[in-house]
């Protein structure tokens, strides 16, 4: 039934999370980094543009500066996210290629 169904994806996603955090401890900080780059760049930038540009934006201006959000939001999360991939199992920060 779909009771089942739900427990057994909950407790697929408890082992999972729980794997990821023992095996990952060590490399907490490039995990944060990739949440970062997957949920907080998306938050900050392109919903809130792509909000605005569905509900409110009537002239033509408002909807470039929200495209141009938008735009802005998906460049830094590629970018954050290949950073992030790239930097994985050093400790030294990225400072030539950030800058």
């Amino acid at each position: 039934s779909i009771k089942w169904q739900k427990n057994l994806f909950r407790t697929a996603m408890v082992m999972l999370i729980a794997l990821i955090a023992v095996f990952g401890a060590d490399q907490l900080d490039n995990v944060v980094s990739l949440v970062g780059s997957f949920c907080l760049v998306p938050l900050s930038f392109i919903y809130p543009s792509s909000m605005h540009l569905k509900l409110i934006a009537n002239t033509r201006w408002v909807r470039f500066k929200d495209s141009v959000l938008i735009a802005i939001g998906v460049v830094a999360m590629v970018y954050v996210t290949f950073i992030s991939v790239v930097t994985w199992g050093t400790s030294d920060p990225p400072i030539d290629v950030c800058l």
